[in-house]
């Protein structure tokens, strides 16, 4: 997985990347029931009784290893005894367990916020002692670094930790498969090398459904905005109704299909690819851990909802810090290039982001008379104002059709920039608004070359006089300015681009702060 933080991204500014209610929340844990054996040592369980049990099987992914793939995946109970417990100087943390488990992982402070995970190896250089690199000298590191191969004959089978996360709607729930490789081998760039080497890889795949049917899938290469993104269900290839995914060779980003990928580049000096292939084939419903991502609600849907915690075997999922020691910084060219040879190995799957929308929200071309684009949406309860004038804003990010990347970044999403325009649209606050927290409201169309790629929300004690920025930050008025949201229209030919939108937003804004 090589992916890129903000700030890095700041450094290298040439890079580009190509209404029911739920049923009620029951957290029944009572029945246990195990459902297959580690190959390291340990059982599965899973949390029997629960709703997301079910609806997590029904869409467990089907994912194609790569044909040539040597860092294969593995479990949690496997490779947590490779594994020491490090300081921020990346040295052992004492006191910690002689050898780490699923179960007392933990045990370590505040769920591991301030610490991270190492893999020991006989490397003389200290500063990698727990950083090895299995490319450079496959002895110098522990075996268990290069995963758990599948059967010479059938399918590969491993853990998955399938988290249920309900979001601002009733019976809307994101389903994310997580699947965990002990290593990723970064990829080779022209002039540099292998830059992106780190321990541990965590990718996902995730599956939105309304009322316990599916309408998208998201495949989450990298984390951040370097995969594939949104897909709608009815594009999504399938076996017995359940989406397919595949792995890419070294570095597992998930993607829709076989073939090549490219996710980064910087101009005409290099690309990162992914390359995906038919290889063995891992069905994730047979190892599958199904779990909720928050705590039982009295009231539901809630503005503040808490994580779960868990206990026994699945406690391991508590911890805060990354799975991998930290990267290198010193390489010669880390002044123009962001990541080394080994860069910081990353968080595990019972992250903050599961509780954001889709990568982009799927929507049609606007069927106005005038060619208005059209936004509904609904915007938290603690965000609006009681007994006070306001004005709500939408904000629609224009861009030209001329090619420009899609992606800014891990974890940024769309912003505003050279070749790009933000049109606004303003309204009074009325009292059933701030009742029903609903929205409907409109904007203009993009101007001629431009398609809407993107729109984010606002609120003003005033009513701000511009109707079109070159900044979609650009509201010294505003009292709440959102992030922008990615729009993917489609018509009943598939995706398409265009000056006006109809876009109906089942993500209510503000609601997980």
């Amino acid at each position: 997985m090589l992916a890129f933080s903000s700030s890095s991204i700041l450094c290298i500014a040439l890079l580009s990347i190509s209404s029911t209610h739920a049923r009620p929340y029951t957290n029944s844990r009572s029945s246990q029931t195990t459902f297959g054996t580690d190959e390291g040592g340990g059982e599965l369980e899973e949390e029997g009784g629960g709703w997301f049990d079910a609806l997590a099987r029904k869409f467990a992914p089907i994912i194609y290893l790569s044909e040539d793939e040597t860092f294969w995946p593995s479990s949690a109970s496997f490779i947590l005894p490779a594994f020491t417990v490090l300081n921020s100087s990346s040295s052992p943390f004492h006191p910690q367990p002689s050898i780490l488990s699923t179960t007392n992982l933990d045990s370590l402070p505040f769920h591991g916020s301030s610490l991270h995970l190492g893999i020991a190896s006989s490397a003389e250089d200290l500063v990698d002692r727990y950083n090895g690199q299995p490319t450079l000298d496959r002895d110098e590191v522990d075996v268990r670094i290069f995963g758990q191969p599948p059967p010479s004959k059938g399918e590969g089978e491993w853990e998955v930790i399938a988290f249920a996360v309900e979001k601002s709607k009733g019976g809307v729930i994101d389903v994310y498969y997580w699947t965990y490789y002990p290593y990723n081998l970064g990829k080779h760039v022209r002039t540099l090398g292998v830059v992106g080497n780190h321990i541990s890889d965590w990718e996902a795949v995730m599956v939105r459904t309304v009322d316990g049917e599916a309408i998208s899938v998201d495949y989450l290469a990298h984390t951040g905005d370097f995969g594939e993104g949104t897909v709608r269900w009815e594009d999504v290839t399938k076996e017995d109704g359940r989406p397919v995914a595949f792995s890419a060779s070294g570095s597992h980003g998930l993607w829709s299909r076989p073939g090549s990928h490219v996710y980064a580049s910087a101009l005409n000096l290099f690309t990162l690819v992914d390359e995906t292939s038919r290889g063995p084939r891992w069905d994730t419903s047979r190892r599958l851990l199904p779990l909720p991502y928050f705590k039982p609600s009295s009231s539901y849907p809630s503005d503040h909802r808490t994580r779960e915690i868990f206990s026994g075997d699945s406690s391991w999922l508590n911890w805060r810090g990354p799975f991998g020691d930290f990267g290198q910084t010193d390489c010669w060219w880390s002044g123009i290039y962001p990541a080394c040879q080994l860069v910081d190995g990353p968080y595990g799957p019972a992250r903050e982001s599961l509780k954001e929308p889709p990568r982009c929200i799927l929507s049609k071309l606007s069927s106005s008379d005038d060619s208005k684009s059209l936004y509904s949406f609904e915007i938290s309860s603690h965000l609006l104002p009681v007994n006070r004038t306001t004005f709500v804003g939408v904000r629609q990010l224009c861009r030209r059709f001329d090619g420009l990347p899609e992606f800014e970044g891990e974890g940024q999403g769309p912003r505003s920039r050279r070749g790009e325009e933000v049109v606004w649209g303003w309204d009074e606050i009325s009292s059933e608004n701030v009742t029903s927290g609903r929205f409907e409201m409109e904007t203009s169309q993009c101007r001629r070359g431009f398609h809407v790629a993107a729109y984010g929300t606002a609120l003003s004690h005033s009513q701000p006089s511009a109707k079109i920025t070159k900044n979609a930050e650009d509201c010294k008025e505003c009292s709440y300015l959102s992030e922008l949201r990615r729009v993917c229209p489609y018509d009943e030919k598939g995706a398409v681009k265009g000056r006006s939108v109809d876009v109906r937003d089942i993500d209510v804004w503000g609601w997980q702060k």
